[in-house]
């Protein structure tokens, strides 16, 4: 079934130039970027997009983390794009990551380059960080679904 997903390349990822080599990884995988954008968070923001880590130890300097330099957001599509793209990003834990993905080039927890929306819910939360209701409309992205 193909669903949305979004990746987010950190401040560490784009200082690094690891850009590229992120994007050709998605690609690979058969997965279609749809939307690019380029940006920098401010805490609110950051905070929006990390709601689910609110009452982890390391979400404030996750927060300042994020807000330290540019970020890139792409909307991805594909057959089952929530799982694919986690496959792609990999473990957020440095001691369970995998060789070939995007964080297996992190260097800890905090500076591990991507992130990506684990459920529909989470989707459809953090994609509006980035992208207005205008921009997902155009892409065929309804962020009023109705729960059944």
């Amino acid at each position: 079934m193909s669903e949305f997903s979004l990746l987010v390349l950190k401040p560490d990822c784009v200082e690094r130039n690891l850009v590229r080599l992120a994007e050709r990884k998605v690609e690979e995988a058969g997965l279609e970027i749809l939307a690019k954008k380029e940006c920098f968070l401010n805490e609110r923001t950051a905070m929006i997009l990390y709601a689910t880590c609110c009452n982890e130890d390391f979400f404030k300097g996750l927060i300042q983390f994020m807000i330290s330099g540019p970020v890139i957001a792409y909307i991805v599509k594909g057959n089952n794009a929530k799982d694919i793209l986690s496959g792609v990003v990999g473990f957020r834990e440095p001691s369970r990551v995998q060789v070939g993905t995007i964080r297996s080039f992190g260097t800890n927890i905090r500076y591990n380059l991507a992130h990506s929306s684990r459920t529909e819910e989470d989707f459809l939360r953090e994609v509006r960080v980035f992208f207005s209701e205008s921009e997902l409309y155009d892409l065929g992205i309804s962020i009023n679904k109705k729960r059944e």
